[in-house]
């Protein structure tokens, strides 16, 4: 199950984003290590700026993987790949109830005290593990749906 390998990822040290990625990996023919390079910025909602939640962003890569283009005279696939991060986004803040890393957090992870509740709360085993859980299966669904129609 990739949500279970993602959040053993997790837990293990590599960011949400790192560890989202890393499960489709062989899915896409794709180096572990290179998707992981790729996505080692994205951590902490952005390099740490609490921004859109890295779970997300890796998300984000993979759709990107499956309905991108990488050619100019494929871009005629941005409108859909767009309207697919759109969906995901709403809900992926539905079930998780935000998509930005500040405002799912409920701290600032730049201020000691944010860093103090972060700890104190549990935070990265409440919030952001369920947040590397819940992008992984709604990745599931998004490929899945898509392959279907």
């Amino acid at each position: 199950m990739k949500s279970f390998d993602a959040v053993q990822l997790f837990r293990s040290g590599f960011n949400c984003s790192q560890s989202v990625v890393s499960v489709f990996a062989d899915e896409y023919g794709i180096d572990k290590h290179v998707l992981r390079l790729l996505s080692s910025g994205f951590g902490g909602g952005m390099g740490g700026m609490q921004n859109v939640c890295g779970a997300a962003s890796g998300a984000f890569m993979i759709l990107g993987l499956k309905y991108g283009y990488g050619e100019e005279s494929e871009s005629y696939k941005k409108p859909q790949l767009y309207k697919i991060i759109q969906d995901f986004s709403r809900e992926f803040s539905a079930q998780n109830g935000h998509l930005r890393c500040y405002d799912l957090l409920g701290c600032d992870l730049n201020t000691e005290d944010g860093k103090e509740f972060f700890k104190k709360n549990e935070l990265r085993e409440k919030v952001c593990v369920e947040c590397v859980k819940n992008s992984v299966e709604l990745l599931e669904k998004f490929l899945i749906q898509s392959d279907k129609s």
